[in-house]
């Protein structure tokens, strides 16, 4: 019987040793999978943080433009067909809300219910004029009123 213990023993030693090498494998892989998951989550967040460096340094060029002048001509179309024009010289980072506003105050419109049109796209009233890629490199640009 003590024969057969010992065989036994020795059985279950062998199995845990096989045991600990499998686990010990398995544990192996297992940290060699995460290391590779971090390489991958740490060249993404490089990938990222590079994309919004560029973003950045563009958003700065954009904004440190804003006091660029620009000379704008408005056409009005009147009622009795003819096109009434105006001129002003104003800095890119105005928004296009302001615009309305300067022309009710030069009492060029009434009010600022209108739309600015340039290039067949209304100007939105948040946005400035330097947030349109049609403003850019211009130095002049033409703009349609149409009354509301």
């Amino acid at each position: 019987m003590l024969t057969t213990q010992s065989s036994y023993d020795s059985t279950s030693s062998n199995s845990n040793s096989n045991s600990d090498s499998n686990s010990d494998s398995e544990q192996e892989e297992q940290e060699e999978q995460e290391l590779k998951t971090k390489a991958k989550i740490r060249s993404t967040v490089n990938l990222q943080l590079n994309k919004l460096s560029k973003t950045l340094q563009n958003s700065y060029y954009e904004e440190s433009n804003i006091f660029r002048n620009i000379s704008l001509t408005f056409h009005l179309p009147s009622i009795s067909g003819i096109e009434k024009t105006f001129c002003m010289e104003v800095s890119v980072g105005e928004s296009i809300q302001n615009l309305k506003c300067l022309l009710r105050d030069k009492e060029i419109v009434e009010n600022t219910n209108i739309n600015l049109i340039v290039n067949n796209q209304t100007l939105l009233d948040p946005l400035s004029l330097n947030d349109i890629d049609y403003f850019k490199d211009k130095t002049s640009a033409s703009i349609n009123i149409i009354k509301n």
